[in-house]
């Protein structure tokens, strides 16, 4: 099986245990408990990327400039998050502002 060959098994095997999950086990069944901290779920992703955001600027010669940069936005997305409530929202601005940082001039 070559390189390519073994990606798509791989991937196919990730999809069918995520989507396995969901089917089988519908958020309806779940304990009451399992469904609250489903809720605090994606701010935790977030602050989990922007941490290994942080921590790979912080461990290359970008410096304090671009360590600077990433809190920066990572507290201008902490208060949309705190003022919207709407993670679509902050995950839209979270991408921008990810796109911006590897693309812009810092």
């Amino acid at each position: 099986m070559n390189g390519i060959g073994l990606i798509l098994v791989l991937a196919l095997a990730s999809w069918l245990l995520r989507a396995g999950f969901v089917v089988l086990v519908p958020a309806s069944r779940l304990p009451a408990q399992a469904r609250a901290a489903l809720d605090h779920l994606p701010p935790s992703v977030l602050a989990a990327l922007v941490a290994v955001d942080l921590t790979g600027s912080v461990g290359t010669s970008a410096g304090l400039r671009e360590t600077a940069v990433v809190l920066g936005v990572g507290a201008l997305l902490a208060l949309a998050a705190w003022r919207t409530r709407s993670v679509a929202l902050v995950s839209l601005l979270a991408l921008v502002a990810v796109a911006a940082i590897d693309l812009g001039p810092w």
